[in-house]
């Protein structure tokens, strides 16, 4: 064992905080180290059982070496964890909404009407900062505004027009789909 893994297992070792022992695994993953790395996160996912990141990072470990089985258990924990925080994105949209902050509250919204499509109150908070009426799925319409382009028409929104072009809406919607969670499962308020 050379003089960097001793002092990296000297750390290991003593104590460090959840994100040390993050920034360490991610080091000895990207050298290979997979192995180690699912033996480490076992053991500190016993300290630090909500952090996301080492769930996250022993997930892609146990798919590195084979064990399809042990990267989906812990993907599906770290999803029960992110789903149990997706509140958080209304209650931003709602402060944002109050400051008048428009483009963020639509964003806030939209990520979290991306779990929660058919919440009323969401969907009216939505309507009601100026982003048009609500029709999950409407197509936005587009109209050419006097010789200076196309732009999008404010009469139609959908959930993927909080964070357009990102792609993230079609990959929420498959992996929803994937795992089999109908359509506004998760926390309910």
């Amino acid at each position: 064992m050379g003089e960097i893994d001793r002092l990296i297992h000297g750390i290991l070792n003593h104590g460090p905080s959840a994100d040390s022992v993050y920034t360490i695994l991610q080091e000895m993953k990207s050298e290979g180290r997979s192995a180690e790395v699912v033996k480490e996160c076992i053991r500190f996912r016993r300290v630090y059982p909500d952090h996301i990141g080492l769930r996250l990072l022993m997930s892609e470990s146990c798919m590195e070496m084979g064990f399809i089985g042990l990267a989906e258990s812990e993907l599906e924990k770290a999803m029960e964890m992110i789903e149990a925080m997706v509140p958080c994105y209304r209650l931003l949209g709602e402060i944002y909404a109050r400051q008048g902050r428009i483009k963020e509250a639509s964003h806030a919204l939209g990520l979290y009407l991306a779990h929660n499509p058919d919440d009323p109150g969401a969907l009216r908070l939505l309507e009601g900062i100026g982003a048009g009426p609500v029709e999950e799925e409407a197509p936005l319409e587009l109209e050419e505004k006097e010789g200076k382009g196309w732009r999008r028409t404010p009469t139609t929104w959908t959930p993927s027009d909080a964070w357009p072009n990102s792609g993230i809406w079609p990959v929420a919607e498959g992996a929803r789909a994937e795992m089999k969670m109908p359509r506004g499962s998760g926390p309910k308020r």
